[in-house]
């Protein structure tokens, strides 16, 4: 039974290597202490485990009751921060499998973000804050108070990539360029530090990893449209009043604003595919025969022997040096080599075909 598991993992941690460069893998993942549960039989990664240990935290289970902006509203349909933090989530893994980059990072991230905020919105961040002060206590930050509440009050052992993203997830402030900052594990606890007693010191955080800002700045892209939606649920405002030079760029409702949102990111990130992407041919079982001479299609096989590995092809195509072949599975007990190196074929016919 161990050595399925351990199986399990390593075919995860395989398919890793097929992420991005910029992407945070589970083998870089850093805890800071040790980890005493660690099982034999554990197939789960590091960022894997950092999503079910928050979920099961007794402070996630206290979103539920924690409105996103409207406070004291008999209704059941405005946001609260347990939706929050999963628009959140799906917005952000939506980017990143886009990016090529470490999903279960950005999820342990996004769902973990919120969980120091405070009832009543920012607004009782602010009570705190001013309390706070008063007391010559330092300053109460929501995103510091995150950290210290998985990390300290409940010791949740998360690993320091995971608590970085949330402490550094500061959704309101704006930034016109998100790049990752490296650093150490004494730099990341100086700067939770610094959050409670240096003030506005936690809008000078940066995350660490990509995903780290891929969450950031997905954080605002769930609370825009939402935020309107709910102000037009409790009366505050009605559709028609939203002006017309923002709702001309981002659009007039939440559906609208998060893909359009969304889109822009990609496009930022890859500006010379705008307009550009045509559809050359579709590699399907009916267009099969064109480039394999063959009516049945292809045998795959699905099972391998113990400790044998598949047949391994190369990544890359002559000729095309944007194009990196990624296949489903790489190695036991799953894998489609077969369909991976007709999967080069058609590709290597398809640039004979428009060379």
């Amino acid at each position: 039974m161990e050595e399925i598991f351990k199986q399990i993992k390593e075919d995860f941690l395989i398919q890793e290597e097929s992420l991005s460069k910029y992407a945070c893998k589970s083998k870089d993942a850093i805890l800071l202490k040790k980890d005493e549960r660690l099982k034999e039989n554990e197939s789960r990664t590091a960022f894997s485990k950092d999503t079910d240990r928050i979920i099961h935290s007794m402070n996630y289970t206290r979103y539920i009751d924690k409105t996103q902006v409207y406070s004291f509203i008999g209704n059941d349909h405005i946001t609260h921060r347990v939706l929050h933090v999963q628009l959140v989530s799906k917005i952000a893994r939506t980017i990143g499998k886009i990016l090529n980059l470490n999903l279960d990072l950005i999820e342990a991230i996004a769902l973990g973000h919120d969980i120091g905020h405070t009832p009543f919105g920012h607004t009782g961040e602010s009570f705190l804050n001013d309390i706070s002060i008063k007391e010559n206590i330092g300053y109460f930050r929501h995103n510091a108070q995150s950290v210290r509440a998985l990390k300290d009050i409940e010791g949740v052992n998360i690993t320091l990539q995971t608590l970085d993203g949330i402490l550094a997830h500061n959704g309101e402030m704006l930034q016109s360029e998100y790049r990752p900052q490296e650093k150490t594990k004494e730099q990341f606890l100086e700067e939770v530090d610094k959050a409670f007693t240096e003030e506005n010191f936690d809008k000078k955080i940066v995350p660490m990893t990509l995903e780290g800002c891929v969450v950031r700045i997905c954080d605002i892209i769930a609370y825009i449209g939402r935020d309107i939606e709910d102000a037009i649920v409790v009366g505050v405002i009605q559709r028609k009043d939203l002006p017309k030079e923002i709702t001309n760029v981002l659009g007039d409702n939440n559906s609208i604003i998060v893909d359009t949102l969304i889109k822009d990111i990609i496009v930022n990130e890859f500006p010379i595919l705008e307009n550009k992407l045509t559809c050359i041919d579709v590699w399907t079982p009916a267009s099969y025969k064109r480039y394999t001479n063959s009516d049945i299609g292809s045998f795959m096989s699905f099972i391998f022997p113990p400790k044998t590995l598949p047949i391994k092809i190369s990544n890359k195509i002559k000729g095309l040096d944007n194009v990196f072949l990624a296949t489903q599975w790489q190695q036991s007990p799953g894998g489609l080599p077969i369909a991976a190196k007709l999967g080069k074929q058609a590709i290597e016919e398809i640039k004979k075909k428009i060379s």
